[in-house]
């Protein structure tokens, strides 16, 4: 049965939203370093992680840029950007399972047409949901990588929209990302809930346009009949 307010589609970011990316990110780096310690000079251990995880900036740094940004950084990795790439893409194997998500995502689907909206690449996001035990919980996936069109491109949210015959203002988006996730589903017209710490949103009070901000992403249930 729909809840009052009428919402029929949940659209899902991924990374920092469904997944928690930058745990499997940093726990991915220590075991980068440590199995290149030799590569990296007289750098200790703990700088080189920090330097690494602000150039990644969570995630938003462009991942081309990003390998020929750490190669240039570090010359004494001595790889080729198809190695850095082969190694990188086993970042999914840190990614924790989310039982707690995966129980509420289960219930949510009683009540709502759920879908992917990503970035990235779609092997690397599949496998981050496959390890997060999401995968199969899903079964529709609009990843950049594999359909051509990027957030915040409106396009990529109304192909979403157009597959599961949803209008914009029956669909909330729900991601971490202000510029990709909350002002590409705003231009589209369609409700969002942003994910994003207190401390994140003291600091951009005047930037937050979510029509929700929660913390975490288990307070999602809370929040929906909340949005009319």
């Amino acid at each position: 049965m729909k809840h009052a307010n009428q919402i029929k589609a949940l659209l899902f970011d991924i990374d920092n939203t469904l997944v928690n990316r930058d745990y499997a990110f940093t726990m991915y780096i220590k075991d980068f370093v440590k199995r290149n310690q030799n590569s990296f000079g007289s750098k200790c251990y703990d700088s080189v992680i920090e330097e690494i995880l602000q150039i990644d900036d969570r995630g938003r740094f462009d991942r081309s840029l990003f390998i020929e940004k750490i190669l240039g950084m570090f010359p004494g990795l001595n790889m080729s950007k198809e190695e850095f790439w082969a190694d990188h893409k086993t970042l999914p194997d840190f990614v924790r399972n989310e039982y707690e998500v995966q129980e509420m995502i289960k219930r949510l689907k009683e009540d709502y047409n759920l879908a992917i909206v990503s970035n990235g690449s779609g092997d690397m996001q599949r496998m981050k949901m496959r390890y997060a035990g999401l995968e199969s919980l899903f079964t529709e996936y609009f990843i950049s990588g594999e359909i051509g069109i990027e957030k915040p491109d409106s396009k990529i949210f109304t192909i979403a929209l157009d597959s599961l015959k949803c209008l914009p203002e029956d669909a909330v988006m729900i991601g971490d990302d202000m510029d990709r996730d909350i002002l590409g589903a705003k231009k589209t017209g369609i409700k969002t809930i942003m994910i994003s710490s207190a401390e994140n949103r003291r600091k951009n009070a005047d930037k937050n346009i979510a029509d929700i901000v929660i913390d975490n992403i288990l307070e999602l249930e809370k929040v929906l009949p909340c949005l009319i």
